[in-house]
């Protein structure tokens, strides 16, 4: 279930990042426009994800835990 859930999730995710990228692209051509938004894509759950540790340990580090 939770596998569904994050699915529903980045795969909007994904897309938003392909439809900026094709935006952002003055040739637009698929294959560049393709990998520049996978590589913005992986940037921004990457950034999400250490938003998240960083939040966690705060977290954890202020409850005594």
């Amino acid at each position: 279930m939770f596998e569904l859930t994050l699915l529903l999730v980045l795969l909007p995710l994904y897309v938003a990042c392909l439809s900026l990228a094709w935006k952002l692209s003055h040739h637009q051509r698929v294959f560049k426009t393709l990998i520049f938004g996978s590589l913005m894509f992986l940037g921004l759950i990457s950034y999400l994800f250490l938003a998240l540790g960083i939040l966690l340990q705060v977290g954890f580090s202020t409850s005594g835990l």
